[in-house]
């Protein structure tokens, strides 16, 4: 039954990240660029040995066991249709703070079914501010038939919360209103931010909306600089965690015609290789093309007086791989670093 659903959830996905392709690949590229507001490369990255290593565990320390077991991570995945990763997420998020009576703010998700928010976590109110997709509604349909979801603008933050403790609030972080002005415990984002284009004004609305005191976490991946940085999804098996025959970090380093022709070779069958270059080269989906110094850099200039960044998902170039990245890119070394974890306080 289990291997039923993860190839029904993985044809989903397969579907969203096409989706994504053919909206975009409609577009001309330089249209596209322009209204994603793509950061010019290295253009705000620190020296490659600035605020590289910074460990998180002072500010929230490990001190909880985790909520979920392993022996329960199929029913949890089966019941809610949920990916192994929304699980891995809540785990560790509820292993460093506890998540007991806390009014929780959530950036992009909310597929997190309430019986689990509210049952398992003890979570007083939680509000995500997310752009559900058509095909979320659909993959998810009971949560969000039972989980109101406003626009921002129609409905205060305090009146939402009134007339119900888990809501959605339809649009993306920087659209956050002042009346969110610190009225959260915490903040949590997962598999997100490398979506955020606005991403130093977002910080901002985090920020705001968190109460003196208040906590900030975060894990999103792959990025941009990593070897499958670009998401592009075609098959189960032919997508940015199964690149070949396109070599790693294709995206930064071989032109689009280099990998049309690569794929008329290698993948006859692809439906549109044109589509599938354009998703290799220039994202699957909308991403913000940020790599790991410059989110470094954007969370040390942020309004958070204590903060942290590192890695927990590495996987490391050739010596000739690395060697062609460092020299397209010389502001930049962290090109192993998949999933970033960020930490941060409000004091």
């Amino acid at each position: 039954m289990f291997t039923k659903t993860k190839q029904k959830i993985d044809r989903q996905v397969r579907k969203w990240y096409t989706d994504f392709g053919n909206e975009f690949v409609k577009e001309p590229l330089s249209k596209i660029r322009n209204e994603l507001n793509t950061p010019v490369e290295n253009a705000t990255a620190p020296q490659k040995d600035a605020l590289l290593s910074r460990n998180d565990e002072a500010i929230f320390p490990v001190s909880y066991p985790p909520v979920f077991q392993k022996k329960e991570y199929h029913y949890y995945i089966e019941k809610y249709k949920l990916f192994q990763y929304h699980i891995d997420f809540f785990n560790e998020l509820s292993s460093r703070i506890d998540l007991k009576g806390k009014t929780i703010l959530e950036i992009g998700g909310s597929n997190m079914h309430r019986d689990i928010i509210f049952e398992k976590f003890g979570i007083k109110k939680y509000v995500c501010v997310d752009k559900p997709w058509q095909t979320h509604l659909e993959t998810w349909k009971e949560h969000y038939a039972s989980t109101p979801i406003y626009n921002f603008g129609e409905i205060s933050l305090k009146d939402a919360i009134a007339k119900d403790d888990y809501v959605i609030f339809n649009g993306y972080g920087e659209d956050i209103t002042d009346d969110f002005a610190g009225q959260f415990d915490l903040c949590i984002s997962n598999c997100c931010l490398e979506h955020v284009v606005k991403l130093s004004e977002v910080l901002d609305k985090i920020y705001l909306s968190l109460k003196s005191g208040g906590k900030f976490y975060t894990r999103f991946g792959p990025i941009w600089s990593c070897a499958g940085g670009s998401h592009y999804w075609f098959t189960d098996d032919f997508n940015f965690n199964f690149r070949a025959p396109v070599p790693d970090f294709a995206h930064l380093t071989a032109s689009y015609s280099d990998i049309l022709e690569l794929l008329k070779q290698k993948k006859p069958d692809l439906l549109s290789h044109e589509n599938a270059a354009w998703q290799i080269k220039n994202g699957g989906a909308v991403l913000n093309r940020y790599f790991y110094e410059d989110y470094a850099y954007m969370l040390d200039h942020s309004k958070f007086q204590k903060s942290s960044i590192r890695s927990y998902w590495d996987l490391q170039p050739n010596k000739e791989t690395r060697e062609i990245l460092e020299k397209h890119y010389p502001h930049n070394r962290r090109f192993e670093v998949w999933g970033t974890e960020i930490c941060a306080l409000k004091l």
